[in-house]
């Protein structure tokens, strides 16, 4: 059997839920997974509607929900697109909820690769949106790592440490 090769994937965004909101996310996911097997989807978005009906609406009202379950249990669903994506260091920014000149420092130093538009100017930058995603993924890790020693700090009350007069042996 030939093993096919998937396409490079530009990732969009992410979508997870905080611990605290999984059940909701959950429960939508049982609503919509519930209704009829054969019914369609009706998506809503500010002042515009879209039915889906027949087998594609069961196709997506299957495959929303399937995602939605899947975010309920703590996964991360990933929005993406082919071939990858370059935006500007404004957008990046806005997808991080930062400033752009962080964005650029961040640049700067390594932390997030980008490339020079060769407009002449020089200074426009553009940054894949993969490169985003895996950044607030890193992020986010880092976040979570922290909490967690935090925790385990309270836990065993290792703040008591600090305030204890240092040892020497």
């Amino acid at each position: 059997m030939a093993s096919q090769v998937a396409p490079q994937l530009d990732v969009l965004d992410t979508l997870s839920s905080p611990v605290g909101e999984r059940g909701n996310v959950g429960q939508a996911a049982t609503r919509l997974e519930s209704g009829p097997a054969d019914a369609g989807l009706v998506l809503l978005v500010g002042e515009t509607r879209v039915e889906l009906s027949g087998e594609i609406g069961a196709g997506l009202r299957h495959l929303i929900g399937g995602a939605l379950r899947a975010i309920s249990r703590g996964h991360t669903a990933i929005l993406a697109t082919t071939p990858d994506e370059e935006i500007s260091t404004g957008t990046a920014a806005q997808m991080l909820g930062m400033s752009r000149t962080h964005v650029v420092n961040l640049i700067k130093k390594g932390v997030l690769p980008s490339h020079a538009l060769r407009d002449g100017a020089g200074s426009h930058r553009r940054v894949r949106l993969s490169d985003i995603v895996a950044y607030r993924q890193r992020r986010e890790a880092a976040a979570t790592a922290l909490a967690e020693m935090e925790r385990v700090a309270m836990e065993y009350d290792l703040d008591a440490l600090d305030e204890s007069p240092a040892r020497h042996t």
